[in-house]
């Protein structure tokens, strides 16, 4: 097991000792947390500058279908929610919590497989309360 992993890390282990002189190097000098203290929370999900509900509005949806299951004690809600809080604060705590150029918070990516089953709360809750004009119109910007 030991010299699989060994095998598996060597390429990168001769790469860095190719280019720096160093078996190990930490690539990220300059950077790292450094809004620890103060997370920029708000920014990562609503600015303008790659805010995820600004341009993922459908997140929101997601996100309201997720509270809705704290509420029918769905078991994955509170596990998805607490991942989201803190992948949210890990990613609003980066220097650059933008996390560059793009049209959205790249970061969330990862995480997009959880969201759709709660998307599908969201949408049969709008369709018991009779909502059927919310479930459609949730339902087509899902399609999109």
């Amino acid at each position: 097991m030991i010299p699989g992993a060994f095998l598996f890390f060597l390429p990168q282990l001769m790469y860095w000792k190719e280019m720096t002189g160093h078996w190990l190097y930490y690539s990220y000098t300059e950077e790292g947390f450094k809004y620890w203290n103060e997370p920029k929370i708000a920014a990562v999900l609503f600015d303008v500058q790659n805010g995820l509900f600004l341009y993922s509005p459908l997140v929101l949806l997601m996100m309201t279908g997720i509270v809705m299951g704290l509420f029918k004690k769905n078991f994955q809600a509170p596990v998805v929610l607490l991942i989201f809080s803190i992948a949210t604060y890990f990613f609003a705590s980066w220097w650059a919590w933008w996390f560059g150029g793009a049209f959205g918070h790249r970061c969330y990516v990862e995480f997009t497989p959880y969201w759709p089953f709660h998307l599908l709360d969201y949408i049969s809750m709008c369709l018991c309360v009779g909502m059927l004009f919310h479930a459609l119109l949730s339902f087509r910007l899902s399609s999109c």
